[in-house]
């Protein structure tokens, strides 16, 4: 455009550079109003597509969030009972804690554990004196199975350090 109106200039006729100085403008300006009507179909189909793709990761990203949220949540149980378990052991009698031998609690499991659940107390003695007891709460977690684990001393005189 700038080619045509630098020619149209250097033409010695004032009325046809003013005829053709008119035309371009017209010209320019009728593509100016075609452009501000809207966008084309192409921006609207990449811009759908661009939002759709964010769309489906927020909602994907939302959705592990939640995942995580629950294991936690099922951990943070299965590691409070564990540790209930221990505190109730370590309460009762030194003597009532029979070495090698193991109790089952599953009944005592709440249910905010997905079934199969299990609760199991192996009771062990590793040296005279000193007790151990390994709590363990067992529950379904896909693709498998979670165990929560927690080991306890306790002494002939009380807690072992």
């Amino acid at each position: 455009m700038k080619q045509l109106l630098t020619f149209i200039n250097r033409s010695s006729h004032p009325a046809t550079t003013q005829r053709y100085s008119l035309a371009v403008s017209e010209a320019a300006e009728a593509h100016k109003v075609s452009r501000a009507g809207g966008f084309t179909l192409i921006e609207l189909l990449i811009a759908s597509a661009l939002i759709s793709i964010m769309a489906i990761g927020t909602v994907n990203l939302f959705i592990g969030i939640d995942t995580l949220q629950r294991r936690a949540q099922r951990i943070e149980i299965a590691t409070r009972v564990a540790e209930a378990k221990i505190e109730s052991l370590r309460n009762s009698h030194y003597n009532s804690l029979e070495p090698d031998t193991t109790v089952d609690f599953s009944a005592e499991l709440p249910e905010e554990l997905p079934p199969p659940r299990s609760g199991e107390v192996v009771i062990t003695e590793p040296t005279p004196g000193l007790k151990q007891i390994e709590v363990s709460v067992t529950y379904a977690q896909l693709p498998r199975a979670k165990t929560v684990t927690l080991t306890g001393l306790i002494g002939s005189i009380g807690i072992a350090q």
